[in-house]
């Protein structure tokens, strides 16, 4: 339950710490949490998961443990993937919109609709042809200006779904791990 909690926490660490502008550095407390709690939830949950198995059984019960986990992490590595594809097409849209007064106006609809286009490659959009040497300075860095803000806003949202889940995973600990009194016919045995 504490390393699922100290993952969320390490998640809503980065959400808080890491901006568009941030640099390598803003990453350390937050993964460094993310890393102390992944030693303090992985081993134990299999801990957990094999105490009480019959030894003939072991094999069994670690392979489909070991299936479930992979399972899982697929599941949950798809759904996460497109949330933050949703929300990067929505929040590029968004960024470019505030941001295309800064171009000339026979750029600013190029400009929004390429954006907008560019969550589903994960890259920025290209700079068009036939600029000159300083619309296409301003053209680049106001499309990395918009990209950036975007990516991290919708990798904010992500982290953010991640983190809820979690403690809801820890709820679920809490309610019904171990030293929790049965209810129900098997309490008045």
């Amino acid at each position: 339950m504490a390393g699922v909690t100290l993952l969320a926490v390490g998640l809503l660490v980065l959400v808080a710490m890491v901006g568009p502008t941030g640099s390598a550095w803003s990453l350390l407390p937050g993964l460094t949490i993310i890393g102390i709690a992944s030693g303090a939830t992985f081993a134990p949950l299999q801990q957990a998961t094999m105490d009480g198995v019959d030894p003939r059984l072991a094999g069994a019960a670690s392979g489909v443990s070991s299936t479930t986990r992979q399972i899982g992490g697929v599941l949950g590595t798809a759904v996460l993937g497109a949330l933050l594809s949703a929300r990067l097409s929505s929040t590029l849209h968004s960024e470019a919109e505030k941001r295309a007064g800064r171009l000339p106006e026979r750029l600013r609809t190029r400009f929004i609709d390429d954006s907008a286009a560019a969550g589903q490659h994960f890259r920025p959009p290209t700079v068009p042809d036939g600029l000159t040497p300083a619309a296409t300075r301003l053209y680049e860095h106001v499309t990395s200006d918009t990209f950036a803000t975007g990516f991290v806003g919708a990798m904010r949202t992500t982290f953010v779904a991640c983190a809820v889940v979690l403690m809801a995973a820890a709820l679920f600990c809490f309610l019904f791990g171990p030293g929790r009194k049965p209810t129900g016919e098997t309490a008045q045995e």
